[in-house]
């Protein structure tokens, strides 16, 4: 139980950063289309803010396991869409289109939108099979008794009922 919770709380860390790195990078790429700078950031921030649902639901999983275990299903398709969604930024050219490739430099080496997002995307794919599994067993073990046992009668009993 220790092991899923540290589990579930990791993975909402990460969806927490994970949130800001893609809003990141997707405000360098509005912002070297459109012109406007970076007055389009509260605007991202806002549109993108559904986002948050996900590191909320694992946090609330990750403290009460056995009043949450229902958002299970919920967290696996919030990660589905985040996949999603860096599969859209992918095939869509929008990181081909940016006019600043270059994100950060860590060491001397440039750190590129596309390898960004390539990161991310392997993490979440990652997150996504840990979640999968844990949720998993979570399930398989709040399942209840498919055949409730029911009570004792005599023989004596049953024909009375008749």
């Amino acid at each position: 139980m220790n092991g899923r919770k540290t589990t579930f709380a990791i993975s909402a860390a990460w969806d927490f950063a994970r949130f800001f790195v893609v809003l990141i990078i997707t405000l360098f790429i509005f912002r070297s289309a459109s012109g406007w700078g970076l007055s389009v950031a509260p605007w991202l921030l806002a549109a993108s803010a559904a986002g948050l649902i996900v590191p909320v639901g694992e946090l609330l999983l990750c403290l009460y396991p056995e009043r949450y275990a229902n958002l299970l299903a919920f967290l696996v398709l919030g990660k589905v869409l985040n996949v999603f969604s860096l599969l859209l930024l992918f095939f869509s050219g929008a990181l081909a289109s940016s006019l600043s490739p270059v994100l950060f430099t860590v060491a001397g080496a440039g750190i590129t939108e596309t390898g960004a997002c390539s990161a991310v995307a392997v993490l979440d794919l990652s997150s996504l099979a840990l979640v999968t599994a844990f949720g998993a067993g979570m399930a398989a073990a709040r399942r209840p008794d498919p055949a409730p046992r029911l009570p004792d009668y005599s023989e004596e009993e049953i024909k009375d009922f008749h």
